[in-house]
């Protein structure tokens, strides 16, 4: 049995090791599946509202398209767009996701509802304590809703 037990523990990790490698793969296919669904949805909406694009000579305020925008914008403010599925919600329709950025560098973002109504708006949120909107950037935002009509739909 001790001649055995290498030879089988060997047999049975590199087994095991296929298997969840083979999980892996077909996770992330599914993933990869997914994002394409939500990205051609993105798509749709910007073809809709990208005229809505809001800018000065500082800063821009607009509707996302783009998963990666999306990700780098989460990442960046330290913000849970992806990781609880806004990304989502917004790809669908059932949520509205505005970003604020100054020179290319990501400032804010908001969550409205149809009805131009802010749900959520946050800075970064690294310090939770500390991410409310500047009063600047809560004008800037305000300017923004008034361009949008009366009930958004996208």
């Amino acid at each position: 049995r001790s001649t055995l037990f290498p030879y089988t523990t060997l047999f049975r990790s590199s087994y095991h090791y296929k298997v969840f490698q083979e999980k892996n793969e077909l996770e992330e296919m599914e993933k990869l599946k997914e994002q394409q669904i939500i990205q051609e949805k993105l798509n749709k909406k910007e073809e809709a509202y990208n005229k809505y694009l809001y800018h000065d000579q500082d800063y821009a305020v607009y509707f996302p398209f783009e998963i990666e925008d999306i990700k780098k914008h989460a990442e960046d403010l330290h913000q849970c767009l992806i990781r609880c599925d806004y990304h989502k919600k917004y790809a669908e329709g059932r949520t509205i996701l505005i970003f604020i950025k100054e020179h290319e560098k990501s400032i804010a973002t908001a969550e409205i509802s149809s009805q131009k109504e802010i749900i959520q708006f946050y800075m970064d949120e690294k310090d939770h304590d500390n991410c409310k909107p500047t009063e600047k950037i809560q004008q800037l935002m305000s300017k923004f809703l008034n361009t949008l009509p009366n009930r958004v739909r996208i």
